[in-house]
């Protein structure tokens, strides 16, 4: 059976892994692969029955699509170790209230694929920015498509930490712009009581 011209995709629910792993199974498996392209070339000796050399082939066609398949999926993890990185740089931007750096982050034209990146509790620029209440920042967020309702490891939107913490400029900008709090964490907890005090000190039509 011949092999088949593209590589099968993982599927998408697949744990990513990092670029070192992924380097390394592809430098063994190219190793491997130029090692027995190597001993087809040569002249079959005695020890290189036809079904060796069948077995050999056959080995070579299923390194050769796993070589496409670690190309892809390397290619996919130097992508997301890159957006991780901007998404880092944005939390770090936003915990300094350096706008100006937000800003200039949020207006690049992949800001989409990264804005919304979480560290290792879940907590993503847009939280930051609710807890700090940094109400421009948080409408910077927003526009370059910071989920309004994305949660934490704990299922708490970037409103129920704001309300939580007092920021109530946050807070308001938040239903403003969107965000329902009636959202339910895990522990139970909504922003309702705390949205309804910010919001009652706001003239905002929108937040009521």
């Amino acid at each position: 059976m011949a092999a088949p011209d593209a590589a099968p995709v993982a599927p998408s629910n697949a744990p990513p892994r990092s670029v070192p792993i992924v380097s390394k199974e592809l430098e063994k498996c190219e190793n491997e692969l130029n090692k027995l392209r190597m001993e087809l070339k040569e002249k079959a000796g005695p020890e290189q029955t036809a079904k060796k050399r069948a077995q050999m082939n056959q080995r070579v066609k299923k390194l050769g699509v796993r070589e496409k398949e670690l190309g892809i999926e390397l290619k996919r993890a130097r992508q997301q170790l890159e957006l991780d990185t901007l998404g880092e740089a944005l939390r770090k931007a936003v915990t300094r209230n350096d706008i100006d750096s937000v800003k200039e982050m949020c207006s690049q034209p992949n800001a989409a694929a990264f804005v919304n990146s979480s560290n290792f509790e879940g907590t993503t620029s847009l939280t930051k920015a609710s807890m700090k209440d940094l109400a421009e920042i948080v409408a910077v967020l927003h526009s370059a498509g910071a989920a309004l309702e994305g949660v934490d490891d704990l299922g708490r939107t970037a409103l129920m930490m704001a309300a939580g913490n007092g920021a109530e400029a946050a807070t308001r900008r938040l239903v403003e712009l969107g965000s329902s709090p009636t959202t339910t964490a895990e522990n139970g907890w909504t922003a309702t009581p705390t949205c309804a005090n910010a919001c009652s000190r706001s003239r905002s039509p929108t937040c009521s």
